[in-house]
């Protein structure tokens, strides 16, 4: 796993590269983040940002976990914007 996370003004971007030899059947991400995004966008196969259909956020004291409940085929990456202001 190859994990990254860039943080701008006002959004983060977050994602993981699956390099292993298997599929995993989901992502979990622990941010340092004591709130939850007002909007997250997912990066599609086609490079264009699309709503996060599958994706659910809690907060609690060890701070922000994403959770993408869908497979992540082997070679494959997730790419998703937290977007902290509408």
């Amino acid at each position: 796993m190859l994990p990254f996370c860039l943080e701008l003004d006002g959004y983060t971007v977050i994602g993981a590269f699956n390099l292993s030899l298997d599929d995993w059947p989901s992502v979990i991400f622990d941010l340092d983040e004591e709130r939850l995004p007002a909007r997250i966008e997912e990066l599609s196969p086609e490079g264009l940002w699309r709503e996060a259909e599958s994706v659910k956020c809690s907060v609690s004291g060890s701070g922000l976990r994403v959770v993408v409940s869908k497979p992540l085929e082997v070679m494959s990456m997730t790419i998703l914007t937290l977007w902290w202001k509408e």
